[in-house]
């Protein structure tokens, strides 16, 4: 503030010394006479279309700024627009999750299909096994059913025949053996 006060006080002391010398003006020949002649109507007409020219050229490439002006303008807004339309971060997370959530999927999708796999190559073996335990079966059958009509076989020729049966053989109730 102090600063200022001095520098508005040097400029009243100067505006004050040159108000002095404006009214008690001591160097008398400090006015002169400017040489020279006013143009003659030719010089000022050339003068003028030349300016003319130039202010038309001007005007022009104003013009042709205003439009480039315009256009980019235009494009501006176009690009705002497209711009306001692309998703916003909500959309980036939400895609994000779903990302996550497909390649959670995809390796469950492989675990499953990798299961799958060793499953299917144990498949044949078990065909075989099941063939294999049927034809055991079907022998194991076989051969229980032949010991059974074995030892029915033994059992009726071991069995006493009854008295009744043995007198009167009737041709009804022969039992033929073979």
């Amino acid at each position: 503030r102090h600063r200022w006060q001095k520098e508005l006080l040097q400029d009243r002391t100067k505006v004050r010394a040159l108000s002095e010398e404006l009214e008690n003006p001591h160097n008398r020949h400090r006015w002169r006479k400017l040489e020279g002649s006013d143009a003659t109507t030719y010089e000022m007409l050339t003068k003028i279309q030349a300016l003319q020219r130039r202010l038309i050229a001007k005007t022009e490439e104003a013009v042709e700024r205003d439009l480039l002006i315009a256009e980019k303008d235009k494009l501006y807004v176009e690009c705002k627009n497209i711009l306001a339309r692309q998703p916003g971060p909500e959309v980036a997370e939400q895609l994000s999750a779903y990302q996550q959530a497909l390649r959670d999927k995809t390796r469950s999708m492989k675990a499953v299909a990798s299961e799958l796999n060793m499953l299917q190559s144990q498949i044949p073996e078990y065909k075989y096994e099941m063939e294999r335990m049927t034809r055991e079966l079907q022998e194991t059958k076989r051969r229980y059913y032949e010991t059974k009509r074995r030892e029915n076989l033994q059992r009726e020729r071991a069995a006493p025949v009854p008295p009744l049966l043995q007198q009167q053989p009737s041709p009804a109730l022969t039992h033929v053996t073979s």
